[in-house]
């Protein structure tokens, strides 16, 4: 449960990124590509990856979170559709919206669990839970940036 917590926070301050994205797109896409890139040394390093396992562990894990991203858009998607409708809402869209909002950690931590898998085949088990526990402080380390500014 703390882990779906912190990833829920983890993509709430990624989205907060998102709107500044269409506003300004040069420069949010600069910002965009700044966090991967700290991110991705914040993890080479907690992690202890050597370049043989980054090259091959950052394709899974790129893949691993533009899987994620797209659940979410589409989750989003949905969300402001039902929010500012051209046309009546039914109980039936509600509900449906409703359930998928309510399954998106569990969709969320399939896809962890499936990735999980394999990045077994790339690291070590030691090297499994410190990259598990490289994302959740990460994601306090930004949160706590954020909620400074």
């Amino acid at each position: 449960m703390k882990q779906i917590i912190t990833i829920a926070i983890f993509l709430l301050a990624t989205a907060q990124m998102l709107p500044a994205a269409a506003q300004n797109a040069p420069t949010a896409n600069n910002r965009l590509e700044q966090f991967k890139a700290e991110k991705r040394a914040y993890l080479v390093k907690e992690i202890g990856l050597t370049p043989a396992e980054e090259k091959q562990f950052f394709p899974l894990y790129d893949e691993l979170q533009s899987k994620k991203f797209e659940l979410n858009r589409t989750v989003r998607t949905e969300m402001r559709r039902i929010a500012r409708p051209n046309t009546p809402v039914s109980d039936k869209e509600y509900a449906e919206s409703a359930a998928a909002i309510n399954d998106l950690p569990l969709q969320e931590a399939l896809l962890d669990k499936e990735y999980f898998e394999k990045f077994k085949k790339i690291l070590s088990p030691q090297k499994l839970y410190l990259y598990k526990k490289a994302e959740m402080q990460f994601a306090r380390k930004i949160l706590k940036e954020h909620s400074a500014k």
